[in-house]
């Protein structure tokens, strides 16, 4: 006759919590990390580490931006549209502009085209009334 093996027991049920208690004075609700009754942010061997993750993501995280010398862009008709996102997709392949830039670019350039579009449409539908008006 074999003997059973014992069903694992969970690994949630060996979790604990993290013992420090947080600035408003509740206890932390965090599962402190193994080999130390401290989840990551509370423990105090861990300092220097949280502090160098937080500046490499606060750098990380900044917005990207365009130099300031860059020249303004005066979006009026669909061939300006199409040079902008001709200019940016060439500067994109070139590695000269951040993909999160050119995003935002042509968002933004799509917006412009159909405000152009819609500006066409207008001015048509206005000279066909006037025509329509001089006719009768």
């Amino acid at each position: 006759m074999t003997k059973k093996k014992p069903a694992p027991t969970s690994q949630v049920g060996k979790l604990r919590l993290c013992q420090a208690v947080t600035l408003k004075g509740s206890k932390c609700r965090s599962y402190a990390q193994s080999r130390s009754k401290y989840c990551y942010f509370h423990n105090p061997k861990l300092a220097a580490n949280r502090k160098a993750a937080q500046s490499r993501g606060g750098r990380n995280g900044r917005a990207k931006h365009l130099p300031p010398e860059t020249p303004a862009v005066n979006l009026k008709t669909a061939e300006d549209v199409r040079t902008l996102i001709s200019e940016t997709v060439s500067e994109l392949r070139r590695g000269e502009l951040d993909p999160k830039i050119s995003t935002a670019i042509g968002y933004l350039a799509t917006i412009a085209l159909k405000s152009i579009e819609q500006g066409c449409l207008e001015e048509r539908v206005r000279r066909i009334e006037e025509t329509l008006s001089q006719g009768r």
